[in-house]
């Protein structure tokens, strides 16, 4: 029995001895040759190379999309050019004592002759009297199709707390498109918070509208509308009108469409009579009169023979003693604004109204070629920088101000909050002292 346990606690004693030396052992790591690290080194070098690449090029082709998606942009709207010059107020007046004069030159018995052979040169029978006017109304369908109303709607509470839905309309027509929408422009009150806007269609069809941008002077509003919301028939037949030329549209031809009589899709057939430029800060904005009959309220546009657009109907600046003749703004002057309001920018404000001093003024009245400022508006730019009436400006920021067009262009390629630094000259005891004054510009009615 003790020879037992004393043969177990040698093998023990043994078996421990063991565990002891393997603990004790030192373990070595596999030392790796220089070839192999480098090979290794330039492996990941490579592999990282690749994965940068393959990243980058993955970048470059997502990039647009996912920047489109992220940061929609729209491209720019422009109008194509006035193939005729504009008419300054100046040669305006000129061409219109050229026309006195040539008249005053002819006498009544001559020009009713001339009258009389023109018409016995192209008489027309009834028939043909009656195909003028199916024309004319089959060109006034076509061109209906572009112009639209616009209703403004907005909800109100009466006095026994029910909700009432206040709308109110005009007419106005497509002028340009952007990708997916279409821009509609007409002279709109003045827009309110909570005020929803929609625009319908000849054929009936009518979508939600936005107002991308407005102009408190003369109330011209620009409202987009998503194509996605009309049928394929529908923007067939919608497509934006073009701008035409409104200088020298005295004795044209025109339609006016739109809500001419006050109601919805009416229209009607004339001439225009006459311009006359319009008092408003910062503009030369010229009135076109028609010898259209309509209503004091009428909206809408009037369109030359071939389709152009040549006036957007304004009834707010009418001749007084002819408060029934449709008139319209001039789109010669008005395409500038037009163009802002369309890309989303607005007019840059001064507050000043004005006329040109021209050469001959200046050397018969003794006054510096230049801008004379007839008014100030109340609380303008113009005003706080000390603009007063009787300034004569001669430049704003580098440009010489030899009319009140350069002035206005100066305005248009300038963006609110812009800083402008404008030379006059103002009269102190009979002579013309020259100063200058810094002018902070801003947005109309705001």
């Amino acid at each position: 029995m003790e020879e037992q346990e004393n043969k177990n606690l040698q093998e023990n004693s043994s078996t421990a001895q063991q565990i002891s030396d393997f603990m004790q052992e030192q373990i070595k790591q596999r030392s790796l040759s220089s070839r192999k690290m480098t090979r290794r080194f330039f492996q990941t070098v490579g592999l990282a190379l690749v994965f940068g690449l393959v990243a980058c090029l993955i970048f470059v082709l997502l990039q647009p999309v996912i920047t489109r998606v992220l940061f929609p942009q729209e491209s720019a709207v422009s109008f194509p050019e006035e193939a005729v010059d504009e008419i300054t107020p100046e040669d305006l007046i000129a061409s219109e004592q050229e026309k006195e004069e040539a008249a005053a030159s002819q006498t009544a018995e001559q020009i009713h002759d001339q009258v009389k052979a023109l018409l016995e040169e192209y008489p027309l029978t009834l028939d043909q009297y009656s195909q003028v006017y199916d024309s004319l109304y089959d060109l006034t369908k076509t061109y209906s199709d572009s112009v639209v109303t616009i209703s403004a709607i907005s909800s109100d509470q009466n006095m026994w707390g029910d909700t009432v839905e206040n709308q109110s309309s005009c007419a106005g027509v497509f002028l340009a498109e952007t990708g997916d929408e279409l821009l509609a422009a007409a002279f709109m009150p003045s827009s309110e918070s909570g005020v929803e806007y929609r625009i319908t269609l000849r054929d009936g069809s009518s979508a939600q509208a936005r107002i991308r941008e407005t102009d408190a002077i003369t109330g011209l509003g620009i409202l987009e509308v998503s194509k996605n919301d009309f049928s394929k028939e529908t923007l067939e037949k919608a497509h934006p009108l073009e701008l035409g030329s409104s200088a020298g549209a005295e004795g044209e031809p025109v339609i006016a469409i739109g809500s001419v009589t006050g109601q919805t899709g009416s229209f009607g057939y004339g001439v225009i009579r006459g311009r006359q430029i319009m008092n408003l800060a910062d503009s030369e904005y010229s009135l076109l009169t028609t010898d259209i009959y309509g209503s004091s309220a009428s909206s809408g546009v009037l369109v030359s023979l071939e389709g152009k657009v040549i006036g957007l109907i304004d009834m707010n600046h009418r001749i007084k003693d002819m408060p029934n003749m449709i008139c319209g703004v001039g789109v010669t002057e008005l395409r500038g604004l037009i163009t802002k309001l369309s890309n989303s920018r607005q007019k840059a404000y001064l507050g000043i109204h004005g006329s040109t001093i021209t050469e001959e003024i200046s050397k018969a009245q003794d006054l510096p070629v230049g801008l004379y400022v007839t008014e100030v508006d109340m609380d303008s730019p113009a005003m706080a920088a000390g603009l007063a009436s009787g300034d004569i400006l001669i430049q704003a920021g580098e440009t010489p101000v030899g009319s009140y067009r350069d002035l206005i262009n100066v305005l248009m390629v300038s963006e609110p909050e812009d800083t402008v630094r404008l030379k006059l000259r103002r009269s102190n005891n009979g002579s013309w002292n020259e100063m200058q004054v810094t002018v902070t510009l801003s947005v109309s009615g705001k």
